[in-house]
């Protein structure tokens, strides 16, 4: 398995075969519908839940889309209506975004 090194964590190639592994292995994943940077929350998912939807979510550009990334948190205290202030946390996590059309706006 080859790895990527990404600020300064190490990151599994991005393939559905390391995400299998990933979620066997019990490390986390999260579900987000939305783009974190518009403020979208992301939820933690169980090994079976991850399991269940891996099969139809894929790396890459899409409307079900994978990724080995840190999460996205929303900073309500500095956020705005007009301003929606996000930051990444730890730990690396594998991301399950689920988009729609109306994210494209």
């Amino acid at each position: 398995m080859m790895n990527i090194e990404k600020e300064n964590n190490i990151i599994p190639e991005e393939t559905k075969e390391c995400a299998k592994r990933w979620i066997e292995t019990g490390k986390p994943c999260r579900y987000r519908n939305g783009f974190g940077f518009r403020g979208a929350s992301s939820r933690e998912l169980s090994k079976e839940e991850a399991l269940k939807l891996l099969p139809k979510y894929d790396f890459g550009m899409g409307f079900y889309e994978l990724s080995f990334e840190k999460d996205t948190k929303v900073d309500l205290k500095q956020s705005s209506c007009n301003c929606i202030v996000t930051y990444p946390c730890d730990p690396i996590v594998l991301m399950f975004n689920e988009y729609s059309a109306n994210d494209m706006y």
